[in-house]
């Protein structure tokens, strides 16, 4: 405090920033309304005015953070202010209290300790009894005052965290813009909904990362497709949509990071995903990259854009690249990234030998010579002996359906279609049932059975009924169509996958990653082929 360095504090005639602010977090219950906290700034702004007019001094301006966070000392009137101080046209800063001029503990003692009184500024929160120019008891109590407001800062910021986790644990979305491919519904906003103007740029990048993994291409490739077709980015797009803020947007291109960001999340095969970041604290804009297995992931709580079987394919493409980034290619190694030590676990490598040929071999054992043996094999005799098993497989598949029934996914598919079917009978029935019961009571009526007003009533209630249901049989049969939709494409993938098979051509690292879960090769040379259907 710097008391008695003005001569004159009671006659001099200040020229005074009145400074207001409010938060939906500083109601006690956390859910004020935007018109009870227009409300209270509105009676901060009288009193203030008639302690500077009992005073006779003059208002220079009345700076108003409606709705604005204590937490931040970043405020856009805050801001106005202190350059209006620095250009000398303030001397003396009003507020209510101090938590008015903010709650971090820090930045409010640094204003009113240094900042202030550098600048020969007077500054008084009234309700507090705090004055910089007067030795008053407020004064004496500021810095604990001021840690207090602090801790309330804490407090809410753990209450809205707890409650945010409840919402998101619910399959509620509760983020301020929602992910691209999607919008927020019109009438619940904690529900998604495809955002049919770029659904299929989310679907687009989804292909193109399966078929250019085809040639070891990755997010940078994709990226730069969409970039040179001049697609806007996510944040591009959202400033088309309304006031979006964000240092990226400027860029306006895709990168690496925005298209795995996209391919990584299950929220595109209708999870909804949230808790991929964590803020560092209430009063830290930066954030935290929250680990997967921690992320918070709800299933069937809105309509997917891609198919759980793409985004599944995707997601093992993805971990075979980060694990073994060998560039896989139809002119490389076919057993790339699928070849196993049968004693050991580790992978085996290609080594080209003084001869030109090429051996698989332990990839610990060269790394550590006696941790594990060779487990040495021709690359062209394993080859061969995958193909041909592949080919004796194939060769006894009779016709589409066969193998279909071999696929991993064909059960949960036939399971999914039997699930919808059962709902849309039980929801067909119901609406027959409704129907009936409205004839009956008609009849009741016509009878007396029933009088006009109990009638009109059950009426009512039963046809709302009706109408939910009709709704909800709209939904599944909407869903059935997708889901025919996207068993189509599986079919046609198996088509010729099995056209392949049979005439073992264009055999290639991607066709056996699809099928083929690893290959163990022992010390003497036997192969173990372990696929991902039951051969």
């Amino acid at each position: 405090m710097y008391m008695g360095l003005m001569d004159n504090v009671d006659n001099k005639i200040y020229n005074v920033g009145i400074y207001v602010r409010l938060s939906k977090d500083d109601f006690s219950k956390g859910k004020a309304t935007d018109q009870e906290v227009s409300e209270s700034i509105k009676n901060q702004k009288n009193m203030l005015t008639k302690y500077v007019m009992e005073k006779s001094w003059n208002i220079v301006d009345i700076f108003v953070d409606d709705g604005v966070s204590g937490a931040s000392f970043d405020r856009n009137n805050f801001n106005r202010m202190v350059d209006m101080i620095e250009a000398g046209a303030i001397d003396c800063v009003l507020c209510k209290d101090q938590s008015r001029l903010g709650r971090d503990h820090i930045e409010e003692g640094n204003y009113r300790e240094k900042y202030f009184p550098s600048r020969n500024v007077r500054y008084i929160a009234i309700d507090d009894g705090v004055d910089t120019f007067r030795d008053t008891s407020g004064n004496d109590m500021a810095t604990m005052r001021s840690a207090m407001n602090d801790m309330y800062i804490q407090d809410t910021s753990k209450k809205v965290k707890r409650s945010f986790d409840t919402k998101r644990r619910n399959g509620e979305f509760i983020g301020a813009h929602s992910p691209y491919g999607y919008k927020k519904d019109t009438i619940n906003k904690n529900k998604l909904v495809i955002d049919e103007e770029v659904s299929h740029i989310v679907a687009r990048i989804f292909a193109e990362y399966i078929e250019g993994y085809k040639e070891g291409k990755g997010y940078t490739s994709v990226a730069n497709g969409l970039n040179a077709d001049g697609v806007l980015t996510p944040t591009q797009y959202k400033k088309t949509k309304g006031n979006y803020n964000n240092a990226k947007a400027r860029l306006g291109l895709w990168s690496a990071e925005s298209v795995r960001r996209i391919l990584t999340s299950p929220t595109y095969m209708g999870a909804l995903t949230q808790g991929r970041t964590l803020k560092k604290g209430p009063k830290v804009k930066s954030f935290l990259n929250i680990p997967k297995e921690y992320w918070i992931i709800v299933p069937g709580t809105h309509d997917p854009i891609v198919s759980e079987e793409t985004f599944t394919v995707v997601q093992e493409l993805i971990e075979r690249k980060e694990k073994y980034p060998t560039r896989p290619s139809i002119e490389g190694h076919l057993l790339t990234g699928l070849i196993f030590c049968a004693d050991c676990g580790e992978r085996m490598t290609f080594h080209k030998t003084n001869r030109g040929t090429t051996q698989c071999i332990c990839s610990k054992y060269k790394r550590y010579k006696g941790m594990c043996s060779r487990h040495a094999i021709r690359e062209e005799d394993i080859n061969k002996l995958v193909l041909d098993d592949l080919g004796r497989i194939a060769s006894k598949v009779v016709d589409v359906q066969k193998l279909k029934k071999m696929s991993v996914g064909a059960e949960a598919q036939n399971q999914r279609a039997n699930s919808i079917q059962i709902q849309l009978d039980k929801l067909k029935n119901r609406v027959e049932e409704i129907r009936n019961i409205i004839k009956s009571l008609y009849t009741d009526k016509v009878k007396g059975i029933v009088s006009e007003e109990t009638f009109i009533e059950m009426q009512a209630t039963f046809s709302e009924e009706k109408t939910v249901v009709a709704k909800k049989i709209q939904q599944l049969e909407e869903q059935e169509k997708k889901a025919d939709k996207v068993e189509r494409k599986a079919n046609k993938r198996l088509d010729e996958m099995i056209e392949d098979l049979v005439n073992m051509k264009e055999i290639n690292n991607i066709i056996l990653k699809e099928l083929v879960d690893r290959v163990e090769v022992s010390e003497n040379k036997e192969v173990m082929i372990r696929y991902k259907f039951s051969a």
